[in-house]
C-alpha cells in the first residue's frame, strides 16, 4: 500500500515536471536584422519587405511547409528594415561566404542588445537586386550556414515564398529563450 501511494506520488511529481518543461516558453515569432547590400537594392526592395515583416500581405503567404511543419504560421517579433546597429558598418555583408565575416556577424547578432532587441537576432536576411530579380542570403546566429534564395521580382507575393524558405531553414536561435 504505502510502496502505491509513494509510486503515485512520484508519477504526479514527473507529470506536472514534464508538463511545465514543454509548455514552458515556446518561441513563436523572430527576431530579425536585415540590410540592403547597396543603395539602388534598398529602394527596389524596401516597401515590398516592409508590407510582407508587417503582416499586410494575406496569411496564405506566412504559411510556410507542410501542414504540420512548425511553426504553421510566421511571426516576427522584431524585424530591423531601416535600424542597424553601428557595429554592422564593420561587416562586409556582401562577402558573408568568407569565415571571418560571418563569424564577425554572428557573433553581432548574439551580443546586439538595446531596447527594441533586448535579446539580439535570430536572424540576418541581406538582399540584392539582380536584374529584376532579388537574391535574399540569410545567415542565423546559432545555425553555421548560409542560405540563399531567389524571388522573380520585388513584388510582396514574390518575397513571400523564398522569405518563407530561408527564415524557416536558418530557424530561432538557441541562446534567446521564450
Amino acid at each position: 500500500m504505502r510502496k502505491t501511494k509513494i509510486l503515485s506520488l512520484a508519477l504526479i511529481l514527473l507529470g506536472m515536471t514534464t508538463a511545465e518543461i514543454v509548455f514552458a516558453g515556446s518561441r513563436e515569432s523572430y527576431f530579425i536584422l536585415t540590410a540592403a547590400s547597396n543603395a539602388e537594392s534598398a529602394d527596389y526592395a524596401y516597401k515590398s519587405l516592409d508590407q510582407f515583416f508587417n503582416k499586410e500581405l494575406d496569411s496564405k503567404y506566412y504559411q510556410c511547409g507542410e501542414k504540420d511543419t512548425y511553426p504553421k504560421e510566421l511571426d516576427f517579433d522584431k524585424v530591423f528594415l531601416k535600424k542597424m546597429p553601428a557595429q554592422l558598418k564593420k561587416i562586409d555583408i556582401n562577402h558573408l561566404e568568407k569565415p571571418s565575416e560571418s563569424k564577425k556577424l554572428r557573433t553581432l547578432l548574439r551580443i546586439y542588445h538595446d531596447a527594441d532587441a533586448p535579446q539580439g537576432f535570430d536572424i540576418f536576411i541581406t538582399y540584392k537586386k539582380i536584374g529584376e530579380r532579388i537574391e535574399f542570403t540569410a545567415l542565423g546566429a546559432s545555425d553555421l550556414s548560409i542560405k540563399k534564395a531567389y524571388s522573380e521580382n520585388s513584388s510582396p507575393k514574390a518575397i513571400a515564398k523564398p522569405l518563407c524558405k530561408i527564415i524557416t531553414e536558418t530557424g530561432f536561435s538557441d541562446y534567446i529563450k521564450p
